[in-house]
Formats: C-alpha cells, structure tokens, sequence
C-alpha cells in the first residue's frame, strides 16, 4: 500500500518537472508572414488570417512570406434512402495557399480535408453540426499550414 502511494507520488512529481510546451507555438517560428491576400472573404478565409496573423510582424530574418489563400466548402450527398432523401453527406474543404517570397512565387499547395456524416431529422441541429465540422476540418488544415510553413 505505501509503496503504491509512494509510486504515484513519484510519478506525478517526475511529470509535473517534465517541462511541457508545445511544439509548433508562433513564438518559436522560423518564418514570419509579411502580408495574407484572401482570394475571396469568407468564413474558412477569415479564420485562417485571423489564426495566422499571430505570425506577422515577427522579427526574424530567416524567412519571410506573402500567403494568398482561397478556399472552397463543398457539401456532398454521398447516399440516399429508398425514398429518394439524403441519408449520408460529406463535406470538403479545399483550401489554396500560394507562398510568395521575395515577391515570386515560391509554391502553390492545396490542402484538402473531408468527412462524412450522418443526415438528421432536425435541420437546426444538422447546421449546428455542419458548422462544427467545418470549424474542425478548418483547424486541421491551419495546423498543416504551419507546418508546411515551418518545413520549408
């Protein structure tokens, strides 16, 4: 019994002192994002900027990019019923990023993301639903994105 207790404690003090941080933080980038162009204004646009905005203005002489981003959100019927109504949708999100460095485009990459999911009865919750997946699918994709950024 003492030695469990004393084990757990041992444990908790050994991963408390483990000096946890995260890895691809904006306070130790490689990159700096000198302007972001949006191809068009919307909602998966807007929040990649706003994500993103957190690495303008940094003072790092390493490298420095321009972004141009468009995105599309496409909603897919992937499976009906009998009846002829949708029982399976799946959404896509495409989004375009050109990196412009030194005012010439470097690269051109797209980053693609889909899930499919279930109809349902209730079309306010369905929404609620869709806009969460996009909200997710959008957040993977900005993490890609800096990844991407912080390889090249």
């Amino acid at each position: 019994m003492i030695n469990k207790k004393l084990f757990t404690v041992i444990t908790f003090l050994f991963l408390l002192g483990c000096g946890y941080q995260p890895i691809y933080s904006s306070k130790e980038s490689n990159f700096a994002i000198e302007k972001i162009k949006l191809v068009e204004k919307n909602n998966i646009n807007r929040k990649i900027r706003n994500v993103l905005k957190t690495y303008q203005n940094k003072n790092t002489t390493e490298k420095v990019y321009g972004l141009k981003i468009s995105s599309e959100r496409n909603k897919v019927i992937l499976t009906k019923d009998s009846n002829g109504d949708p029982k399976i949708f799946a959404i896509n999100i495409l989004v375009g990023v050109e990196i412009i460095e030194n005012n010439f485009i470097k690269e051109t990459i797209s980053f693609k993301k889909t899930l499919s999911y279930n109809n349902s009865t209730n079309k306010f919750d369905l929404k609620q639903y869709e806009d969460n997946i996009v909200s997710n699918l959008t957040n993977k994709i900005i993490e890609e994105i800096i990844i991407y950024l912080q390889s090249i």
